[in-house]
């Protein structure tokens, strides 16, 4: 069972749609994946949320994840296992396995 909210993920800066000034990603399912209300832990010098190349990275991320994982089932077979080493790190990574 996959323990991540499913994608695709959306950036949602509506406050009448998600009932705050700070901006969210919500999952296809409308779950909340990140509320960035508290933005002050994680940027302390602006308190602003994260924004342009950075959000798009984040709503991007169970696609990577995806994507990467069918690459290297691809891969496998054609590549030595060593080749694939970095890719698999990054994939434990994703899923907090490292």
């Amino acid at each position: 069972m996959n323990k991540f909210t499913p994608g695709p993920w959306v950036w949602v800066e509506e406050p009448e749609l998600i009932g705050s000034e700070m901006p969210k990603i919500v999952g296809a399912n409308g779950e909340l994946v990140c509320d960035f209300g508290s933005c002050e832990q994680y940027y302390p010098t602006e308190g602003d949320p994260p924004s342009g190349a950075d959000k798009y990275l984040m709503v991007a991320a169970p696609e990577l994840l995806e994507a990467l994982e069918d690459a290297i089932q691809y891969l496998e077979p054609l590549l030595p296992d060593e080749a694939l080493v970095p890719h698999r790190a990054v994939i434990a990574k994703a899923k907090g396995e490292s």
